[in-house]
Parts: C-alpha cells; structure tokens; sequence
C-alpha cells in the first residue's frame, strides 16, 4: 500500500462546527457566487460511495458538486496525477478485471476511478424512466444534468459515451441490471453513473472556505410526484456568546444532553416525501447529517421524537404499514461483493456499532486515509443557490432526556431485519442492495434501498446547552 500523505480523522467534528478557514492542503478559487471554495483528492483504493462521503465529512467537507465545464476541469486537472497512478498502476491501486481485451481495460479504469456527489435516480424502480437528481451537498444538479434516457452510441457533455445510462444492463434493456444512482469522474474529466456499493480507488471533497456551513438559510420542502424540491428560508444559527458555536434549541430544535457521553445533540424531524439522497440534502442546508444512533439512551431518544409527532388524538396505535420509514444516517454493506462480510458507516462519522454488532465497522473516526492534494487556482465558476422564503418559527424545546431502559440492550431492528448475505441483499421492485436504514412506523429499524422513497428524515447536529 502506497502512502501518499497522512491525515489523521480523529476528532471528527460535525459540519455545524468546521472552521471557516480552509486549511492550505485544500486547493481553492473565489466562484462568481462571492464564496471561495476548497478541494482535495483523497486517494484510498476500495472505497463504496458510504465510506468516500465519510472520509469527505472527517475533512469539513463533502464530496464534490460540479456546477460548470471551467470547475469540472479544474477538478480533473487536479486529480489526473493521482487518478491515472490508481488506474495504471496495480501498486496504488488493485486491479479489478482482466486488461486482456479494449473492454476489459475499459472497465478496469472505470473501477479504479475517483467519486463524485452526484446522485442521479432513473428506473427506480425499473419501470420509470423519470429522473431525480442532487448534489450531496445540497446544491441543485444544473451543468450535466440529463433527463433523458441515453443510448449506447449517445455522446452528453461531459458523461462518457452511452452515459448516464441510470442501470448497469441499460445497453441491452433501458433499466435492466442494478440501479446506478452514484457517479464518478473518470479519464478525460468524464463522468460515468454506477452503483454506489462499487469500491472505487478515491474521492474529490469539496467545501466552502468562506462560509463551510450555510447556516444563514434553512430549508422549506414541497413535493410532487416524481420530485422534491428544496427551498432556503432566512434563518440563523443562535451562536454562543463565550466565543461561538451552535446553541441548543436556539432555532426550535428538540435538544438533548447525554450526561454520559458529556455531549448535547439536537434533533429535528423532517416529514416529507423522498429518496435517502434528496432527503440527505435537508439535513446538510441545516448544517446537519442524517443521524447516527450510538447508544440504546439516543435510540430512545429518536424514537420519542418520532412517536410523539405521529401521535394524533389519544393513544398511537402500532402500525403494520411497511411504506413508512424515516430515514437515518446509517448504512450497512459489503465490504468487498460479492463474498465479504458485512460493513457499517455513518454519515457525519460517528460509530455505528450500537446494533450493528454483527458488522465490521468502518467509520472515519476510526481510520486513516492516503490522501494528496495539488494547489490550483480556478478563476471563477458558478454554483447556483436556491431561493430564499419566509423565517421559520423559533419555538424553543429543551429536553432533558432519562433512558427508560431497566434491563440489557435492546434490540433496535424490525422483525427480519437487517438482510444479511444469506438472505440477500437486494431490496424488492427493481431498487438497489439494501445500504440505508431507517425507523419504521412502529419506531424500529428497517434497511432498504437508499433510492426507495421514504417519508422523511431525522436531522442531528452537535450543540452547545444554553447558559
């Protein structure tokens, strides 16, 4: 293993809390939008989309959106050193299928190429050509987007030839084969949509140096039939006045402090319509993640939070509805398809070992990543921002939070659930393998296809308690 450079992920931080300054190991331009953005290319073979974002938010930043050709250039003049080492050189990066035949070496750089954070849904499930597509930093798909459905000879600037293709057996029957939601940045800058369980050879992060958190605009959502569309409202982040910080319940906000972990986190409940990647999307314009659930006193926590808002009048009664599910930060997958075991991440890098304890553990803040960076300077590129409405209400909702739990833990998981390799992994109606989890109605875990629709998300993000 090759080692390009060191970077140490431990005290990972949430993204509300990141320094406003990029660090000189992040390449920068000033963009036509008044803000400057930094970039770095971490190099680390065998990482699936889950890990790459991960690795992206240890470093404050998140995995690159591409807004025209002047910043997709920059990108891949940053990263063609280190992309064409991975792709033609077996000692920084394993080859993956025989070079034998102009196909097969074809395949094999694609699969030793770099993640993007486009998310691209066509044929989900298989019989709806409609696309959704999103940023994983929340900024809307405009340069490369297609909406469309591609042929094989098809050429759309800047995807590769018969790209993006949406399944990965499109070529011999639109929407055929496994879904491919995730995209990659390949030879000659291209792009190319595959599956994000992929292990692919690295990662282009990106964030904003000038403001690395938006926290001046909160998010409004409505939805239609095939789309979800977000837009920022006027809000602030309350910050503390012994020298800053994000203080608890001071945007409405439930709060809670576990007194074990000596750590405050607060919590909101978005419900509305979506797939795990546009839903994702609401979490980060509140400078949040998707949450993470580390102890059994957390997944109570949650769990209240969810109850309490679908309760109505009286009682809440269980529900045996198998559509609902709030989706969370957490994913399971292979850690190396088609024969490996099982692997667990969550999205703002915290352990995902509380009932995952069948899994082989592979957040951020427990590794180290090869990672190399060139400095570069782009003159200007445009990232359209979304529009801005009404100020939310800022109701504020303080809770002190006592665990109910007398006995051992508890299993957090639905009634069969999670899928196992035995079991199989796949998810049913033509969705992908099953790497997110969710709350089901009744309040337990249930893993799905992070392209099936769910009907809403749990936001987290650290807090200071208020003097």
């Amino acid at each position: 293993m090759i080692t390009l450079a060191l970077t140490s992920l431990f005290g990972l931080i949430l993204p509300a809390l990141v320094s406003g300054q990029c660090s000189s190991d992040f390449s920068t331009f000033t963009a036509s939008d008044g803000f400057t953005y930094g970039y770095k290319v971490i190099l680390q073979d065998m990482l699936n989309y889950f890990e790459a974002a991960d690795l992206c938010y240890a470093q404050g930043a998140q995995v690159a959106s591409i807004h025209s050709a002047d910043e997709n250039n920059f990108i891949f003049s940053l990263s063609a050193n280190l992309l064409n080492q991975c792709q033609n050189n077996n000692s920084v990066c394993a080859q993956r299928v025989s070079r034998s035949t102009a196909s097969g070496l074809s395949l094999d750089q694609l699969l030793r190429s770099f993640w993007l954070g486009m998310h691209r849904l066509q044929f989900v499930p298989y019989y709806n050509a409609t696309v959704d597509c999103i940023w994983s930093d929340g900024t809307i798909c405009d340069y490369g987007r297609f909406d469309g459905v591609a042929t094989a000879t098809q050429n759309v600037t800047p995807w590769s030839t018969g790209n993006p293709s949406g399944s990965n057996n499109s070529a011999a029957s639109p929407g055929s084969g496994y879904t491919e939601d995730c995209v990659e940045i390949s030879t000659g800058g291209l792009w190319n949509d595959i599956s994000c369980y992929h292990k692919l050879g690295g990662v282009i992060c990106k964030k904003n140096c000038t403001n690395p958190c938006p926290s001046a605009a909160a998010p409004t959502t409505t939805t239609s039939a095939s789309k979800l569309t977000t837009t920022l409202s006027t809000a602030t982040n309350t910050t503390a006045s012994s020298g800053g910080g994000y203080v608890c319940g001071s945007d409405g906000w439930q709060w809670t402090h576990y007194k074990g972990a000596g750590q405050a986190y607060a919590y909101k409940l978005f419900k509305t319509n979506g797939s795990y990647w546009q839903l994702n999307d609401i979490c980060y314009e509140y400078c949040a993640s998707p949450c993470s659930v580390e102890t059994q006193e957390e997944n109570q926590y949650i769990q209240s939070i969810i109850s309490n808002s679908s309760a109505s009048n009286g009682r809440r009664k269980r529900s045996t509805s198998t559509d609902s599910c709030t989706y969370t930060g957490m994913h399971r997958y292979q850690i190396n398809p088609p024969n490996g075991s099982i692997g667990c991440s969550c999205d703002d890098g915290s352990s995902c070992s509380y009932g995952n304890g069948d899994t082989t553990t592979t957040t951020s803040s427990t590794s180290t990543t090869k990672a190399a960076t060139t400095t570069t300077k782009l003159a200007s590129t445009s990232t359209t921002k979304l529009a801005t409405t009404t100020k939310p209400s800022t109701t504020i909702k303080t809770t002190t939070f006592v665990s109910t739990s007398t006995s051992g833990p508890i299993n957090p998981w639905a009634p069969g659930c999670p899928a196992t390799i035995s079991t199989g992994l796949g998810d049913t109606n033509g969705y992908g393998n099953k790497n997110c989890i969710g709350y089901d109605a009744n309040g337990k875990w249930m893993d799905r296809a992070c392209e099936r629709p769910g009907t809403g998300v749990i936001c987290k993000k650290s807090c200071i308690p208020p003097a």
